[in-house]
């Protein structure tokens, strides 16, 4: 059976400890160096993970689920162990994973600009009907269509449905602005990402906010901590709707993840 290499990211040291995963294909994580940079690796059986063969596999979204999701794993298991630039779901060299002398001087560069970094994800999520029942100018305007015809009062609050929904998404914006800079000025590196529609989410709550910060150290992470509990402690008091959710520590997927072309 002929051979390819499926890789999952790369490293500049090898763990301590024995290394003992199962690869994509049944194989085990290696990590293949001919240099100071390790490629961690598995071999997989080279007809099936040919490019025509996993562009036929990418179609199929439970085979996608469970090996992006084996990636992933694996991505994660070498992080909490060493140093880790990601690769792609679906990297796969015909031949063992080595790099031209740039490539691998460029990947050595990124390590260390990660080296003792880890990426956290804060998202914000909006209940809509919840801030739109908690604001004033709603109480206000439902008085006022009281007193016009029942003709009248169906379009009146339809439209007023309208101007409460644009509002709560508009000032949520803003607190997720406010958020997103109070957090990123404690961390080295911050993004904004696009937001997710609710079949990608899974929550019936609109996502407000999908923002990633790097950090390095405890002080970093303390004082982000801090920030985002009292936001979070603001918010349950308010009671409008505004739900933040925390995770991490994850591999620098946003900000260093290894270009192999």
């Amino acid at each position: 059976m002929v051979k390819s290499w499926y890789v999952y990211g790369y490293t500049n040291r090898k763990p301590e400890e024995a290394f003992v995963y199962p690869g994509i294909d049944g194989e085990p994580v290696q990590f293949v160096s001919e240099g100071e940079l390790f490629a961690a690796a598995t071999e997989v059986d080279a007809e099936e993970f040919q490019p025509e063969r996993l562009q036929e596999k990418v179609e199929e979204p439970v085979w996608v689920q469970e090996k992006a999701a084996h990636h992933h794993q694996v991505v994660q298991k070498i992080f909490e162990n060493v140093p880790v630039l990601p690769v792609s779901f679906g990297t796969v060299f015909a031949s063992k994973p080595l790099l031209p002398e740039e490539k691998e001087s460029y990947l050595q560069s990124r390590l260390k600009e990660v080296d003792g970094r880890e990426e956290w994800k804060v998202k914000l999520f909006l209940h809509v009907e919840t801030w739109m029942n908690h604001a004033d100018s709603a109480r206000e305007m439902e008085e006022s269509i009281a007193g016009l015809s029942k003709g009248k009062q169906f379009f009146a609050r339809k439209k007023l449905q309208q101007d409460l929904r644009a509002r709560a998404e508009q000032e949520a914006e803003e607190r997720a602005s406010e958020l997103f800079h109070a957090v990123a000025s404690c961390a080295e590196k911050a993004e904004r990402k696009k937001t997710w529609e609710k079949q990608v989410s899974g929550r019936r709550e609109e996502m407000a906010a999908n923002d990633v910060f790097l950090f390095y150290g405890e002080e970093q992470l303390n004082e982000a901590a801090s920030r985002i509990k009292a936001f979070k402690e603001e918010e349950e008091k308010l009671g409008r709707g505004l739900i933040v959710e925390v995770s991490g520590p994850w591999p620098p997927y946003h900000f260093a993840a290894a270009e192999t072309t």
